[in-house]
């Protein structure tokens, strides 16, 4: 294969499909639409928790009537709720009490009668006026509220210690232990559940949309005038590989520019949703936490640098194996029969890779990172989380070069077959 030649095809590819009338809006809108996406659901979830704030803050009076069977646990209920909150209750005779005249009393005011239900359990009826300003939601927000305080003197009723109290809410805390191996906490055990799911989709999908473009390049200028100029000038390995590594590149660089952008507009969004509410929690950067302080190893300099190196190795593959589906033709009516070639090994090797991990058969799931077609998708993961060892990446990664090296030869065998 000839340098020169085959970086002309790669430039060329390159600036064709750059060139493409929908190429940048496409990508430009893409990468302002997971921006604005990711940003705007940070900031949706923080406007919520400031909503849901605010409701707390609604109900300023709660008028109840007591039941005789609990009059004690109420007056105890209560008065735990007055400390905790600014609402301020007033008790009333349930039969003297109008439900109407809440409206005329106070418009943050709500009615709560505390009775005994036929199962034992405490029950509170709430009520509130059409015309004020509580709503069915603030009313969800103060029974909730209230749950945990009744809970708490149900315990008291039990005549517990506080130490037994406290005991009693603690939750239950794990560590998955190998024999001679480490610790591994939850964080890494979450981390090492999803982190393979959604590398694999995200190869998935890639593979999927680039590998129909692949085959449609190929197929389309093996059928144009100018297939005779390029073969005079190149042998059709430079161009076959040119073609594939260039469509290759453009797609690397637009995944990395959306990829950027949607970590942008996550943590920029991150920053303003704080500001807007103080109770706001990033659930997804918790959890990062999480897994950094509990996966250290995990994230070495090495690991990651297989990972990267084994997804793009791996994407390559598979755009290879589209190259060679559409060599293959010689009509470009046939186009869809070669989409369907190329697309049965990717669904059958994506499902491979992800369900043969979830089986917990350390054996399977180590043959799969040294076979190319499931490699491509659990290497990377595996590289990431320390599943894999370093020295079965770097094994991993040689194998994936060599069977790319040896795809483009026969795709480009099956090029120039096809060609003359």
């Amino acid at each position: 294969m000839n340098n020169n030649n085959w970086k002309n095809v790669f430039c060329f590819t390159v600036s064709q499909v750059v060139k493409g009338k929908n190429f940048m809006a496409l990508s430009i809108g893409t990468a302002l639409l997971l921006f604005a996406g990711l940003f705007g659901i940070n900031v949706f979830v923080a406007s919520m928790d400031k909503k849901n704030e605010d409701k707390s803050d609604a109900i300023q009076k709660v008028y109840y009537s007591g039941s005789q069977e609990l009059p004690q646990m109420e007056d105890e209920f209560f008065q735990s709720v007055s400390e905790q909150t600014n609402i301020t209750f007033e008790e009333v005779k349930e039969e003297e009490f109008d439900v109407d005249s809440i409206n005329t009393k106070d418009e943050n005011a709500i009615y709560v009668k505390g009775s005994i239900g036929e199962d034992g359990a405490w029950k509170l009826d709430i009520v509130y006026g059409e015309d004020s300003n509580v709503d069915n939601d603030m009313c969800e927000k103060f029974s909730e509220d209230c749950e945990v305080y009744i809970k708490q003197i149900k315990m008291g009723t039990l005549n517990l210690s506080q130490e037994q109290i406290l005991l009693f809410n603690t939750p239950v805390l794990y560590d998955i232990l190998e024999a001679g191996g480490n610790e591994r906490s939850i964080g890494e055990t979450m981390f090492k559940m999803f982190a393979p799911m959604i590398v694999c989709f995200v190869m998935y999908m890639m593979v999927i949309i680039y590998g129909q473009s692949i085959t449609k390049v190929v197929i389309a200028e093996k059928t144009s005038k100018l297939m005779e100029t390029m073969l005079t000038t190149a042998k059709p390995y430079d161009i076959i590989a040119g073609k594939i590594l260039g469509m290759v590149c453009v797609a690397l660089v637009q995944m990395s520019v959306w990829v950027g952008c949607g970590v942008g507009g996550f943590f920029l969004g991150d920053k303003v949703a704080r500001g807007i509410s103080d109770s706001y929690h990033n659930v997804i950067i918790d959890i990062g936490k999480v897994i950094q302080e509990s996966s250290k190893d995990a994230f070495s300099v090495s690991t990651i640098l297989c990972a990267v190196l084994a997804f793009c190795l791996g994407f390559i593959f598979f755009s290879v194996i589209a190259g060679w589906a559409a060599s293959r033709l010689e009509k470009v009516e046939d186009l869809s029969g070669a989409i369907t070639v190329f697309q049965v090994p990717v669904i059958i090797s994506f499902l491979a890779a992800y369900m043969i991990p979830l089986q917990e058969n350390a054996f399977l799931s180590r043959i799969i990172r040294f076979i190319p077609f499931t490699g491509a998708f659990c290497l990377p993961a595996d590289c990431l989380i320390g599943s894999a060892k370093l020295w079965e990446g770097i094994i991993g990664i040689g194998i994936l070069l060599a069977a790319i090296i040896v795809m483009i030869y026969i795709t480009g065998k099956s090029y120039k077959k096809n060609v003359f």
